[in-house]
């Protein structure tokens, strides 16, 4: 049997990490997953954003951090990434920046690529949602009335992703919705 071999562009594989991670994130899945991935999505991204004349948010706030919060904030990703390294240490896993990563990665591919396909759009809106510092929702009134944006996050995220994303990608099909934008906070 010969080996199968697939094409992957930058594009691609950024696309598939991010909607990977946002997946297993909506899942309350494997943090240490969802952190690699989110990782090498948003490395992909701010590089593809770049190239379109588009700054990653996220890399101009770590760019205006301390030196020494900029090593601390790669700490998890590096104890991940390099086997050989501190192999009975620990570390301390945040949460919370795997999200802001993701989120990140899909500002980055919007703005960029001028696409928000409906997992992402939908990981954006919750985020805001669960994270009202970080990000505002700024919504237009929705075209499909099965769907109130604002009740988003009364419901656990599972229940969200299994409810609300076959919606909108019927709604997408069948061109009954445009997308507003979630408005970040930079």
């Amino acid at each position: 049997m010969a080996d199968k071999m697939i094409t992957v562009t930058k594009f691609s594989a950024a696309r598939s990490q991010l909607e990977t991670a946002i997946l297993l994130w909506f899942n309350e899945a494997d943090p240490v997953a969802i952190h690699t991935l989110a990782v090498a999505a948003q490395d992909c991204y701010k590089a593809i954003a770049k190239h379109s004349y588009v700054e990653s948010a996220f890399e101009r706030w770590v760019q205006s951090q301390p030196k020494s919060f900029q090593k601390q904030l790669h700490d998890a990703q590096n104890f991940f990434k390099h086997g050989p390294d501190r192999l009975k240490g620990t570390i301390r896993l945040m949460l919370r920046h795997a999200e802001v990563l993701m989120v990140d990665a899909v500002r980055c591919h919007n703005l960029a690529i001028k696409d928000f396909p409906p997992l992402m759009w939908l990981y954006a809106v919750r985020f805001a949602v669960e994270n009202p510092t970080l990000a505002s929702v700024k919504i237009a009134p929705f075209i499909n009335k099965s769907i109130d944006v604002y009740k988003i996050g009364d419901v656990p995220r599972k229940a969200c992703l299994e409810q609300i994303l076959p919606v909108l990608n019927k709604a997408v099909r069948e061109g009954n919705i445009p997308f507003p934008h979630p408005g970040f906070v930079e």
